[in-house]
């Protein structure tokens, strides 16, 4: 019995002398030869699971603290530019001059509505209305017109012949503090015949209005002859012209005292030329331009 209890006393004995032989840790800490593997600096909320330290003590964390942002140099938003819904869009297919009239005039309708009228010529029409005003078409504030061809098709607007007989000078489309834009249709003037005394100006644009020419859109023989300034594209008082493809050509802008050019820009106006070409225009006057 004794012998029995000798030997348990001896195995006690040995087993505290293991245990206090043991490295002793605190709650939670992490092991001496942990090393953290993290390349950016964990937060709270935000910790590396697969690191040992950070996993065990967050304020041990070795990554490379995040760079504050410099509102400086934050890269700037480009503006938000507006875009028509096509349910603000109204197209009309027209064929002939009653039918451009009709929609010229629901574009200057629907103007205050923030509609815009896409007008689709499904051949070509000849302007015929030799009693008109001056401003043959007239497109009031607001409006929004888009002048263009059926899809595969360019077709001609075009002065009529029984104009060439008047002395009038007529300008198809005026523009007050309106928008026109031309693609893939010509607008013929027909009025550099030599031997009539008409003369037309393809487009006056005032108070802000904005012109857009694209790809098949093409402005051509206007006859502009006077003692001011004459212009074939005559833009003025803030509005603007933009030129994304398409041509001016085969015109005639002629001044007896003043400039003279293809596009005349008048207080505060600005042309802004993308693409297309101005070319073949007899352009005189004390101070022509091209």
């Amino acid at each position: 019995m004794r012998r029995l209890l000798s030997t348990i006393m001896a195995l006690a004995m040995a087993a505290s002398l293991c245990m206090s032989a043991l490295p002793v840790y605190a709650e939670g800490a992490p092991d001496e030869a942990s090393v953290c593997t993290c390349t950016e600096q964990c937060a709270e909320g935000a910790v590396n699971d697969a690191c040992p330290v950070c996993t065990a003590d967050l304020t041990q964390c070795a990554g490379k603290a995040a760079e504050p942002e410099d509102p400086d140099n934050t890269p700037e938003q480009p503006a938000e530019v507006p875009v028509l819904r096509e349910e603000n869009v109204i197209e009309v297919k027209v064929s002939d001059e009653t039918g451009l009239s009709a929609a010229i005039q629901q574009a200057n309708n629907v103007a205050s509505q923030g509609q815009s009228v896409k007008i689709v010529l499904t051949g070509d029409i000849s302007l015929t209305n030799t009693v008109n005003a001056k401003e043959y078409f007239k497109l009031q504030h607001g409006a929004d017109v888009h002048l263009t061809s059926a899809e595969g098709q360019v077709y001609t607007l075009k002065f009529g012949d029984d104009f060439l007989s008047t002395k009038k000078s007529v300008i198809m489309f005026y523009l007050d503090g309106s928008s026109l834009t031309l693609s893939n249709i010509v607008l013929d003037c027909n009025s550099v015949d030599p031997t009539t005394s008409f003369e037309s100006t393809a487009i006056k644009a005032e108070s802000g209005s904005q012109v857009t020419i694209n790809e098949g859109g093409k402005i051509t023989n206007s006859c502009c002859h006077g003692p001011g300034s004459t212009a074939v594209v005559r833009v003025a008082f803030g509005s603007k012209l933009t030129m994304n493809g398409g041509e001016i050509s085969r015109n005639d802008s002629t001044s007896r005292t003043n400039s003279s050019s293809a596009v005349i820009l008048i207080f505060n106006s600005d042309f802004l030329m993308n693409g297309g070409e101005i070319k073949e225009n007899a352009i005189r006057g004390n101070y022509p331009y091209s």
